[in-house]
């Protein structure tokens, strides 16, 4: 019954943002109850040429609801963003490529956000975590064929290692990362350049 009204109440959502057929679709397909396995499926979704691919997971789903439902990242109620978008539109006309980055981009779902709203900039996302770097790799194939970056990289000094800790206080739901002189068996945090 929870699940029914979870989905009633986000329903004007989904319609508002993919239309009626779409956005029902949508919610029929993404807002089930979801067992938590790493099953990775594709989903049309209106507006994005490609499929989005999330992982049956609580996370992936809320990611895409806070993503390309909820549209987060929209910042244009904010009026510091006629600046932005005039910043935008100025480097665009004298001949030069926007770059944004995308720290921490979990499964690209902000990239392909981001890249759908500055079709002309160079999107870059950062994300260490192996699990969500695939799943990311899968949703900025096509983006990245017209210049944006997917890096599985983490940020931090060079020469230090992310080691992925199970518990901890500080998240223990959901695990947490420390950073470690020496390589114990996780990522390794390198320097980038994209200029």
């Amino acid at each position: 019954m929870a699940s029914l009204y979870k989905g009633l109440s986000r329903s004007p959502n989904y319609v508002r943002q993919f239309g009626l057929f779409h956005g029902l679709r949508l919610l029929t397909q993404i807002e089930r109850s979801r067992p938590g396995s790493p099953r990775v499926r594709g989903y049309r979704v209106r507006g994005y040429e490609a499929p989005v691919y999330l992982r049956d997971s609580v996370s992936d789903h809320a990611m895409f609801w806070q993503c390309l439902v909820r549209c987060q990242y929209d910042f244009r109620r904010f009026p510091q963003s006629e600046r932005l978008f005039a910043r935008y539109r100025e480097f665009v006309r004298q001949g030069e490529r926007p770059l944004i980055i995308d720290c921490g981009g979990n499964i690209g779902l902000a990239t392909l956000w981001l890249a759908k709203q500055f079709p002309e900039a160079r999107v870059c996302t950062i994300e260490p975590e192996t699990d969500n770097l695939e799943v990311l790799a899968r949703n900025v194939q096509r983006v990245r064929r017209s210049g944006r970056r997917a890096e599985g990289r983490g940020l931090g000094q060079a020469g230090r290692f992310a080691d992925r800790q199970s518990g901890g206080r500080l998240r223990p739901r959901f695990g947490w990362w420390r950073i470690r002189r020496r390589r114990t068996g996780s990522e390794p945090i390198r320097s980038t350049r994209y200029a």
